[in-house]
């Protein structure tokens, strides 16, 4: 992330310009041309420029009727949860909130919840619950017990009727997105051709998603033609790295949103220097719909699971550390939820997650509300939230409960197996522009009181978490970097240390649960 400041915001902002300004300048020059104006250039330079601003100005009429398509109604996946999971899972979001005023009002953008009214919360809930707008059909008792349980909580009786004001439904909005220009998928697709020499380079093998995939992929990916290693998944290529030590168990690494595997390369880097001489492996997914790229559709959960489930038996492993960033915590949180992978997850590591902060507003609102002031927030703003295919994946490919993880989800696995190969550690950045942080690390670290809410304990926010040092022995530790932003701890060799350390303590934890299952 750019660091903020005067200088910052204005490179940011001129390179938005710049990248904004080629498609319309493209159109503008073909008139001009069909016109009949002749620019004072040499035959060979016009051709050329006649050439690339023709294909700017096609590949921006693509775009929008692309775009229409994107922005078509999202497609029917009704809750599929009883009326007791409802309710349990209703109730559950509020205890995970240590504000419930604030949590609903940024849910309504920011309205106060003194002017609302009980259809508008009744909407909310039918959006929350069902995943559905239109509430015919939804059993209205249900709704009302939901609204008076939110009553209770709030200490506050919303009046009869409905107010003006409406929430954030992602899933149905209109997709924020802005129009790249072709030549931003050619700066794609370098970056895409440099990491790839550097991984080939590492000794990482590419596996391809095969010959149909490459050509609905945009920037083209040559050496997915070359490659003779096809990955037993179509819809996720990956690189792998053989694992070849019996005194450890490989890594899973997802990453998060923005130009796909390049971002972690002096990661990679550094992990080939400090644990690969102990023959860790290393499978890399890329997961391209978050990649900056023209691409298909993000998968649902369960064939998110069934598809790394296939990736990980074509290679024998059984067990593995998963490692994720920022989104793709989502992935390690389908992983999870699936039975069928479930049980091939040791230790896991997250970093920036935001999967842990789905039932809140802060990250919905952030990534896709917020208007941007900071170098930061601009430059997450342009070249994240509102990429097309960023932007589906996360309005209308997006199920709030089936992407969220809970605190329980990896803390009670680890106790349920006395810890054994089941450890985590999550990682969080104190000025991170997405996640609140340190709501989130109070969540995850706070002590339980019997028969009291979050929001009802005194020293909700308590700040203590934040000194405590990794040891690498509980069940859910977190680490906490004050002065980093979203992403930042991949920058410094110091913090990148520190990761590659967590990874390799748990590299090793999960053989000797591996062991136990095996006899």
């Amino acid at each position: 992330m750019l660091k903020d400041g005067p200088r910052s915001r204005a490179f940011v902002r001129v390179s938005i310009v710049l990248l904004r300004a080629v498609a319309p300048l493209s159109a503008a020059y073909c008139i001009a041309r069909l016109a009949g104006w002749r620019p004072p250039l040499l035959s060979g330079v016009l051709y050329a420029v006649d050439a690339y601003a023709g294909t700017e100005a096609a590949f921006c009429f693509v775009c929008r009727v692309r775009r229409w398509w994107l922005n078509r109604p999202a497609p029917q996946h009704p809750l599929k949860f009883s009326p007791e999971e409802r309710k349990e899972l209703f109730a559950r979001t509020w205890k995970g909130t240590p504000n419930p005023r604030g949590y609903l009002s940024l849910w309504f953008k920011g309205v106060p919840i003194e002017d609302l009214c009980r259809e508008d919360i009744k909407d909310w809930i039918s959006w929350r619950m069902w995943n559905e707008i239109e509430r015919s059909g939804l059993n209205e008792d249900e709704l009302e017990d939901y609204l008076v349980h939110a009553e209770k909580v709030l200490n506050w009786k919303f009046p009869d009727g409905r107010s003006t004001h409406t929430s954030m439904a992602v899933t149905f909005e209109p997709l924020p997105i802005i129009h790249r220009p072709l030549l931003w998928y050619c700066f794609i697709g370098g970056a895409d051709l440099e990491m790839c020499a550097f991984m080939r380079y590492f000794g990482f093998n590419f596996h391809s998603g095969g010959f149909s995939r490459l050509l609905t992929s945009l920037p083209i990916r040559p050496w997915a033609i070359l490659t003779l290693q096809r990955s037993p998944s179509p819809q996720i290529p990956y690189w792998c790295l053989p694992h070849t030590s019996p005194d450890h168990i490989p890594i899973l690494f997802i990453h998060g949103v923005g130009v796909g595997l390049h971002f972690y390369l002096n990661f990679f880097k550094d992990f080939l220097s400090e644990l690969r001489p102990l023959g860790i492996g290393m499978i890399a997914l890329e997961i391209l719909p978050i990649s900056s790229r023209i691409t298909g559709p993000f998968l649902q959960e369960a064939q998110t699971a069934q598809e790394i489930q296939k990736i990980l038996n074509q290679h024998g492993w059984t067990r593995c550390v998963v490692m994720s960033h920022s989104y793709g915590s989502v992935v390690a949180a389908h992983m999870l939820h699936d039975p069928s992978t479930s049980h091939m997850i040791g230790p896991m590591v997250f970093v920036d997650p935001v999967a842990f902060s789905f039932h809140p507003p802060e990250v919905a609102w952030n990534f896709l509300r917020r208007r941007p002031t900071t170098a930061s927030e601009i430059q997450l703003h342009y070249f994240a939230s509102t990429d097309p295919d960023v932007a589906y994946t996360l309005t209308r490919r997006f199920i709030w409960s089936e992407n969220t993880l809970w605190r329980e989800d990896v803390e009670h696995r680890a106790i349920a197996q006395d810890g054994s190969g089941k450890r985590c550690t999550i990682t969080l950045a104190g000025k991170d522009i997405i996640t609140d942080t340190n709501t989130l690390g109070c969540y995850l670290t706070r002590s339980e009181v019997e028969g009291e809410s979050w929001y009802e304990q005194e020293d909700a926010l308590d700040d203590d978490w934040k000194h405590s040092k990794w040891a690498g022995k509980g069940p859910l530790e977190v680490i906490w970097f004050p002065d980093l932003n979203h992403a930042e701890v991949f920058d410094d060799a110091k913090d990148r240390r520190l990761l590659l350390q967590v990874l390799e303590v748990y590299s090793s934890d999960g053989v000797g649960a591996l062991h136990e299952i095996d006899t």
